[in-house]
């Protein structure tokens, strides 16, 4: 009896689905005001200001992913991390 070992089975699971799958990313600055919220986010978009304030103490540790559809830049994900760089441009920073 053959014996699978846990990298195996994601090697398998890795070659089964190449489909959607981005093996390149490329860094752009966009202004946050015009990219278009994902309409599928169900994340709660709470406590924007307190993020809004640890980017201007820290920095924005992780950036926004997006997606080019239909020649609209949409979030895949940060629509919490976008809405606090909205916020931060609003008041000036």
């Amino acid at each position: 009896m053959a014996k699978f070992g846990i990298n195996e089975l994601i090697d398998i699971k890795k070659r089964e689905s190449k489909e959607g799958v981005v093996e390149k990313y490329k860094e752009i600055w966009l202004d946050p005001r015009e990219v278009k919220p994902s309409e599928s986010n169900f994340y709660s978009q709470e406590n924007i200001e307190e993020l809004a304030d640890s980017f201007l103490a820290v920095g924005q540790q992780q950036p926004t992913v997006l997606a080019r559809v239909d020649g609209e830049f949409r979030i895949v994900s940060g629509h919490r991390r976008n809405l606090a760089n909205i916020r931060n441009l609003e008041r000036g920073a």
